[in-house]
């Protein structure tokens, strides 16, 4: 049967693989998971079939991971093991510690990106911040998998793992790029309204979602791609927010796709969804002032195929795992309008998606 050979190799995976990757697609009654037992590469190269987790920003600490299929399995969501063992991997690396960040320094943070933004330095730019939670050793990473699946069936669910990442989680709405067949297809997204909330989007939060639709209008035609591009509209992101979402959908030129394909990730990471604009000044202002080190936060991870198609997602809604803790991440768009305040709670409510699924895992 599928789900005892999945437990098999699953097992197999946490005590002697390289890496791994365990997803499900949004709308998806499977999961598929991956395991690589030599080393992995830290390159996505033309021709390549695997699974690849970006780091927001590569590093020697924390590059870019390629993991490839040299054991697959699929299996339906509902049939993912409920494993009597915590499943963390014995020989998770030797990561530095994420400090959780207090409400009084993400206040402080906040407010020197709104000066900055004011004393025109950048339009604008997404403040991150982390929340440890102590945890009991025999709480499973498999186990809020599946109850991600099961909570979230129309994002984007991993269970990413390997020697130099560690074990990360999370549960995206957000798609940074797919090619699909040749057609390309991606979202601004931007601005979160919590659903208990019965009012209309603010200004800041329709500001917000507009920098990011022309952004990603102005990346499709620097490589010459004309998109459609849908009325902005809102997303459900769970059950307990929304945001502002524009589509876009494109043809790909013919000619040597795979550099254009790249150069079109290229582009469009960070967005200024999860980054700010301009990219550069923005990206830099977080790394030199943030009060944390995003690490997989923030990147962007996802299968790819031998064809060269691929489904892209940014890294957010996620979580980091370590050996008695949970390390949540969130972030909050940033503009002249913003009030630090609103911003805390919205980071608040983000951490809920991953939060909530935490609280209502069985300990076995």
């Amino acid at each position: 049967m599928s789900d005892t050979l999945f437990e098999k190799i699953y097992l197999t995976a946490l005590k002697k693989a390289e890496a791994f990757a365990l997803w499900h697609l949004p709308g998806a009654s499977m999961a598929k998971l991956i395991v690589q037992y030599s080393q992995t590469t830290h390159q996505w190269l033309k021709g390549s079939e695997g699974f690849v987790f970006h780091p927001f920003v590569p590093s020697a600490n924390c590059p870019i991971i390629f993991i490839k299929p040299e054991e697959e399995i699929s299996i339906r969501v509902n049939l993912i093991p409920n494993l009597m063992v915590a499943g963390i991997p014995t020989f998770l690396p030797l990561l530095k510690k994420q400090q959780s960040t207090n409400k009084s320094d993400y206040i402080h943070y906040i407010q020197q990106s709104i000066d900055a933004i004011t004393n025109k330095q950048f339009n604008k730019t997404v403040a991150a911040r982390a929340l440890s939670i102590s945890i009991h050793k025999s709480i499973s990473p498999l186990a809020l998998f599946k109850n991600l699946c099961q909570n979230y069936p129309l994002a984007f669910v991993s269970l990413v793992y390997s020697r130099q990442s560690g074990v990360w989680c999370g549960a995206t709405p957000e798609i940074l790029l797919r090619n699909l067949n040749g057609k390309l297809q991606t979202m601004a997204l931007a601005g979160t309204v919590s659903l208990d909330k019965n009012r209309e989007w603010s200004e800041k939060e329709k500001q917000e979602q507009q920098f990011v639709r022309t952004f990603i209008e102005e990346a499709f035609q620097q490589l010459k791609i004309t998109p459609s591009i849908s009325a902005t509209q809102e997303l459900l992101a769970g059950n307990t927010l929304k945001h502002l979402v524009s589509y876009f959908e494109a043809k790909l030129p013919i000619g040597n796709n795979f550099n254009l394909l790249q150069a079109m990730i290229n582009s469009l990471h960070p967005t200024p969804a999860v980054g700010g604009l301009p990219k550069q000044k923005a990206t830099e202002w977080i790394l030199s002032h943030e009060p944390l080190n995003r690490l997989y936060y923030s990147g962007y991870l996802g299968p790819v195929h031998a064809d060269d198609s691929f489904e892209l997602y940014v890294n957010i809604r996620c979580m980091q795992w370590l050996v008695q803790e949970i390390i949540l991440y969130a972030g909050a768009g940033i503009t002249s309008q913003s009030n630090p305040e609103n911003e805390w709670e919205e980071t608040q409510q983000k951490m809920h998606t991953i939060g909530s699924a935490i609280q209502n895992l069985k300990r076995y």
